[in-house]
């Protein structure tokens, strides 16, 4: 069986300063999200503000996870409301840090 090589593999293995296929830094923090939404569900009522600084790309089979550190707590002017400022670290299996 032939093995079918893309453009995008020959392009990344000739000219690429990352030789592994790497995923999207918005998409790794799509699926950080999605790992922290079982913990905060219920709880978020809007979202307000975010900075996002890549570091490493995430490269395909990685595993990752996300540490969350909360920053800051503050009340509104609605007494049932507040705002919370988070850092949110997603690293690889190796505990690099690759997105915050």
């Amino acid at each position: 069986m032939n093995e079918v090589i893309f453009t995008d593999d020959l392009f990344r293995e000739k000219h690429s300063v990352i030789k592994e296929k790497f995923v999207p830094g918005a998409m790794a923090y799509i699926f950080a999200e999605g790992l922290l939404i079982p913990t905060m569900q219920g709880t978020g009522l809007a979202f307000l503000n975010m900075d996002l600084s890549v570091y490493q790309p995430i490269k395909v089979g990685d595993t990752i996870h996300v540490e969350v550190e909360v920053l800051a707590v503050r009340k509104t002017s609605k007494s049932d409301r507040g705002i919370v400022k988070t850092k949110n670290e997603i690293k690889n299996q190796d505990g690099d840090i690759l997105i915050t």
